[in-house]
């Protein structure tokens, strides 16, 4: 059965985000858009957000500001981040698996202390990142595939913070 409750919900998220990351020009995305009568304010290439890691003004964001993590392998991109530049995120929740822990999660990132954060949580990111942005004012980087690429063994320095 499908489930209308998220795909609505995630439509909606989509519409509200500030950019979102796409195949650019691709038939398919195109489709998609026009079914939900959407053209995005700003987009970038679907991933660029594991591309982020070769930019050094990034490196440095991380370093200077710290981000709060959120996902399954938070705590291990705690670690990465510790071991490789020597920085304490401002927290990290793991405990997301569905769209119903995303009240959850958003709860314990409006009591947490961070500036912003890095989500890797699948659709439930592109659902939590703007309601972190327009509700409570704070940059959300649905940070997708990021986290997976850089602790990956199989990428082997293929993918590495420009340090």
């Amino acid at each position: 059965m499908p489930d209308l409750k998220t795909r609505d919900i995630f439509i909606h998220s989509i519409k509200q985000a500030n950019m979102i990351g796409v195949y650019c020009d691709d038939e398919f995305t195109n489709r998609i858009f026009s079914a939900i009568d959407y053209k995005p304010k700003q987009h970038c290439y679907a991933f660029a957000n594991v591309q982020l890691c070769y930019i050094k003004k990034f490196v440095n964001l991380l370093r200077e500001n710290p981000p709060l993590l959120i996902g399954r392998l938070a705590q291990q991109f705690a670690n990465l981040l510790k071991r490789e530049l020597n920085i304490n995120v401002s927290g990290i929740y793991t405990d997301i698996n569905g769209i119903d822990d995303i009240p959850k999660t958003i709860e314990y990132m409006t009591n947490t202390k961070h500036d912003w954060s890095l989500v890797s949580t699948g659709v439930n990111a592109d659902i939590i990142s703007p309601i972190m942005a327009r509700e409570y004012g704070k940059v959300c980087i649905d940070y997708g595939q990021g986290m997976d690429t850089l602790l990956d063994p199989k990428y082997n320095g293929q993918y590495y913070l420009n340090k």
